[in-house]
């Protein structure tokens, strides 16, 4: 069902009120196709960005070779590199993500509306039982309950007698079936902010221990788990969610469960309604989060630089141990990038599958 919203984007690209009218189905194709196309946008955005950074990721042990005298150039570099890889990301994906929270918003409050006035409830019964006139019934009753709308011009007198509004058709009961995240129907989708918070104080502790060199970036860990981009991402995914995803492979599951289809029912399609709105908001924070991995990398500088001064003369540290420390560091800022990217694709395909969930039975 088109709302405002939708009725106001398909007259901006020039279309007509009367046409829109006229054929509400056809539009609201238009409108889905281009809700989709949104959404292969973003995670084509994140999937590129994370290519670049799995890319930077396999440079940076280029840093292992370098003398002391050229490293701290290269370190500058591969911030910026990193840097402007997250700017494109808040540019390009945080903005777009937000308006997909707002145009979801809006079909939230047409569902919140028929689940009040008992609209859902009585088509969805109609529809399971395959029963045209008490479908037909629900139809009437609840166009009956809505107001009228507003008249922006006098009414011109017609002599011909207004046609009979046409029936609405009794939809086919596979109308109810719809595909959803198992933990977006029992309410208990994973903490995604926690996981993205965790992150960060994982690579700011780690900064703090870059000076340390007997001691592993990561403490409980041993640099050896840091030689590898698979190791990194498989232990920042094992620390942040508290030793309960072993692989990074597995992070979609944690989050969401497994997809299953479900049959449309008022009390699914509330919890759906509440979760979605929940996942939006916390999903704006994991986008701040990326703030934070900006600010670590400015101490990356800093802290290089600091150490390169330090020990360039030094006799007792060689200079391969401060390069691959260095090395390692930017390796993991890196993978931590590439998670957050990770994280937030899995809430853009989530929650496009709840809004077309939405979508789909408040057309009923």
């Amino acid at each position: 069902m088109l709302n405002l919203n939708d009725k106001l984007r398909l007259i901006t690209e020039g279309y007509s009120i009367e046409e829109i009218n006229a054929e509400p189905g056809r539009f609201e194709n238009i409108i889905s196709e281009n809700a989709v196309k949104v959404t292969d946008e973003l995670a084509m955005i994140l999937e590129s960005a994370n290519v670049d950074l799995d890319f930077i990721q396999e440079s940076a042990e280029v840093l292992n070779e370098s003398a002391l005298s050229t490293l701290m150039d290269k370190v500058k570099r591969f911030i910026a590199w990193i840097t402007e890889k997250i700017n494109n990301i808040i540019k390009w994906v945080k903005e777009r993500f937000k308006k997909k929270g707002e145009q979801s918003s809006e079909v939230v409050k047409v569902i919140e509306e028929k689940i009040k006035t008992g609209e859902l409830k009585d088509k969805i019964e109609a529809i399971k039982e395959q029963n045209e006139e008490k479908y037909e019934e629900a139809v009437e009753k609840h166009e009956e309950t809505k107001p009228a709308p507003k008249q922006s011009e006098p009414a011109v007198h017609n002599e011909e007698p207004a046609a009979e509004p046409a029936k609405r058709a009794l939809p086919d009961i596979s109308k109810l079936k719809i595909t959803l995240a198992e933990k977006v129907v029992t309410g208990n989708v994973g903490d995604v902010v926690t996981i993205a918070k965790n992150i960060a104080s994982i690579v700011n502790t780690s900064l703090k221990n870059m000076e340390n060199f007997r001691m592993a970036l990561i403490r409980g860990t041993s640099n050896a788990q840091l030689n590898s981009e698979d190791n990194i991402a498989n232990l920042l995914v094992n620390l942040s969610t508290g030793n309960k995803v072993k692989q990074k492979k597995d992070l979609r599951y944690h989050i969401t469960g497994n997809d299953k289809e479900y049959q449309a029912s008022v009390e699914i399609v509330s919890k759906v309604a509440v979760e979605l709105d929940k996942m939006f908001a916390n999903h704006k924070e994991v986008f701040e989060i990326y703030e934070e991995i900006k600010s670590s990398l400015s101490k990356l500088r800093d802290e290089s630089e600091s150490i390169i001064q330090k020990y360039k003369n030094s006799a007792e540290v060689r200079e391969e141990t401060i390069t691959r420390r260095v090395s390692q560091m930017i390796q993991l800022i890196t993978t931590a990038v590439a998670i957050l990217n990770d994280i937030n694709s899995i809430g853009i395909e989530v929650t496009t599958q709840c809004s077309k969930a939405l979508d789909q039975v408040a057309s009923l």
